[in-house]
């Protein structure tokens, strides 16, 4: 299991902390990286994440999107990214937005 010991090492030292969800379900369950990461959650000051990994792994969405169909909404990112903030209380909150093509090749 990961350790927060190095996060608070770092935040005593003044040092920004960021973070990236990145959630692949590949590697655990969605109820285990929302435990896992929102341990590490309080530590971070700029939080990079896309509105799925926000779904699932904290179980914000970003309104009137749905990337299945490519239906996508300038103020739902905005909102993701609020709500992020208003959770944990980040500096900053950095929304990505990429079409996947392939695990390669991306838009």
């Amino acid at each position: 299991m990961l350790k927060t010991r190095y996060i608070k090492v770092a935040k005593k030292k003044g040092i920004i902390v960021s973070c990236d969800l990145n959630y692949r379900q590949n590697l655990w369950s969605s109820k285990k990286a929302q435990k896992i990461m929102g341990e590490f959650m309080q530590y971070v000051d700029i939080c990079i994440a896309n509105e799925e990994d926000a779904e699932k792994v904290f179980g914000i969405k970003a309104d009137s999107t749905d990337v299945t169909t490519g239906k996508l909404s300038h103020k739902g990112y905005i909102s993701v990214a609020k709500q992020l903030i208003d959770r944990f209380d980040f500096k900053k909150v950095a929304i990505t937005l990429r079409g996947s093509i392939s695990a390669s090749d991306n838009n």
